[in-house]
């Protein structure tokens, strides 16, 4: 008994080792095993000037899924797992994030995105499709089904940006005055 419990221990040592020794591995292992088990496959598309990359699999209707300021494809592996029996889904980097390219010469607001979206969709060929969305991804998705309710069957937002409350929050005062506080100015030690 005491053996196995210092095997087990060297184990559990081991693992938390290496995950604080190489935060970066563990992730990029964890990531592969989430898209692995979900049936993802990583491809790019060339839309507008923009390399866009992106993970698809499964089967049924499409579901294309927008991902939050700051995050990326990646975002819904860990629930793709579940969505992929049923749907096709399709999880772009939107660009000028993750691995999708940026050009500093260009506008990456509301309208040059949805544009973006629209030409990303034809380009894959999507045609009619549901539309999912977490934050920024939210009021992109919301957006997008304004402008082309004809192409987006249901909508599904999840704690969508945009949403207006009684009392502006600090972060839309700032937003609203020209800052955006979600982006890093300087490095503080």
């Amino acid at each position: 008994m005491t053996i196995l419990l210092l095997v087990l221990f060297a184990m559990v040592a081991t693992l938390a080792l290496v995950y604080f020794a190489a935060p970066g591995v563990v992730f990029n292992w964890a990531t592969t095993l989430g898209r692995r088990s979900a049936g993802l496959k990583l491809a790019e598309a060339d839309v507008a000037g923009h390399r866009i990359a992106y993970l698809h699999g499964g089967a049924g209707e499409t579901l294309l899924l927008l991902h939050g300021f700051g995050a990326n494809k990646d975002h819904w592996t860990m629930i793709a797992r579940l969505l992929t029996p049923h749907f096709r889904v399709v999880m772009p980097d939107l660009p000028g994030f993750g691995d999708s390219s940026r050009h500093d010469a260009e506008r990456y607001g509301l309208d040059e995105q949805l544009v973006r979206l629209a030409r990303f969709a034809d380009s894959l060929e999507l045609g009619n499709f549901h539309l999912g969305g977490n934050s920024m991804g939210g009021y992109l998705a919301s957006h997008f089904a304004l402008r082309f309710p004809g192409r987006v069957k249901s909508l599904w937002l999840l704690a969508p940006a945009g949403v207006m409350s009684a009392e502006k929050s600090e972060t839309m005062a700032l937003l609203e005055a020209g800052e955006n506080p979600l982006v890093a100015t300087d490095m503080v030690a």
